[in-house]
């Protein structure tokens, strides 16, 4: 076998897994190498240590001790910090270390359930070592996939609401129709499935498997969870008569029996078709109207959704 055949070999190993679920004890060393941490973790060796040293301004640490209880409070490793496996001191270095080495973007909410998830896949008992590879998979995960919604304006996350609104026009034009009559706004429903990768969102299990996808495929994956979760609802959707009722729904429908069926969930997902090249065109097209201020109001739409 050549290295090619090899190389192919292996790619096509690590889609099924992505795609049917890496296996839990494969998971964190999957993660390290789909998202690069590996390769920056030779080259950098030192660099998580050095970043604990270095302060951060107050304002940032300010908002990470607010979100520090608010995470996960019903999971055993994250309920109480005097507990001998407790991974909440392994989460405040994590966060202190990424923002005091990413000025551009700092500390935003919704970081804090995206880096507990990584501790939990990675499931280490030496902190240190789990500390160092969840820091190095963050800014990987982050500068890959996760920026453009996390730097100043926002205007990443803006776009990819009106992007998700699009589709969904495309994909169930009956629950658009719906959403455009009562004026539903989109950024205000689907802020946190963005800049949470729905860790705070749909079950651990769920959330996993997006993530495995979202290693392997890019953030195209989030669309896909966003319509599955839409058409999983769409007789419950169409049913509400009335703003209010709708809205409370698409809250909701993140906690029924349905969404927590992880299997149902993700065989769903992959039934959307959707290709990346229709995405970066719509992209493409919000972005100019998001940044030529014919929203101009959805930036503190985004920040209220994501602070709520």
């Amino acid at each position: 076998m050549n290295d090619s055949t090899g190389i192919t070999n292996l790619s096509i190993l690590v889609k099924r897994f992505c795609r049917k679920g890496i296996p839990r004890n494969k998971r964190g060393d999957l993660w390290l190498y789909l998202s690069g941490a590996s390769i920056a973790m030779e080259k950098n060796p030192d660099a998580y240590q050095q970043a604990l040293t270095v302060p951060i301004e107050k304002k940032f640490q300010a908002v990470i001790d607010v979100d520090i209880p608010r995470t996960f409070p019903e999971n055993k490793y994250f309920a109480d910090d005097q507990t001998p496996d407790s991974k909440v001191t392994s989460l405040k270095n994590v966060l202190h270390a990424f923002t005091s080495t990413n000025i551009d973007i700092g500390y935003c909410q919704g970081m804090n359930y995206i880096v507990a998830l990584i501790l939990l896949a990675l499931d280490e008992a030496d902190p240190a070592s789990s500390e160092k590879k969840a820091y190095f998979i963050l800014i990987g995960l982050v500068d890959n996939h996760l920026k453009r919604y996390y730097k100043e304006g926002m205007v990443g996350l803006q776009v990819d609401c009106k992007v998700l609104q699009e589709l969904i026009k495309r994909e169930e034009p009956t629950i658009y129709r719906l959403m455009m009559d009562g004026n539903v706004d989109m950024l205000m429903l689907s802020t946190k499935w963005f800049i949470c990768l729905f860790a705070d969102v749909l079950p651990t299990e769920t959330v996993f498997r997006i993530f495995d996808a979202v290693f392997y495929e890019g953030d195209k994956i989030l669309f896909r969870a966003s319509l599955a979760l839409i058409k999983l609802h769409h007789k419950e959707l169409i049913a509400c008569k009335q703003l209010p009722e709708m809205v409370q729904h698409f809250r909701s429908m993140c906690h029924d029996k349905t969404t927590l069926d992880c299997h149902q969930f993700i065989e769903q997902m992959f039934k959307v078709h959707l290709k990346r090249s229709d995405i970066n065109q719509l992209r493409g097209h919000f972005t100019e109207a998001v940044e030529t201020g014919r929203y101009s109001r959805v930036n503190k739409l985004a920040r209220s959704a994501r602070d709520s």
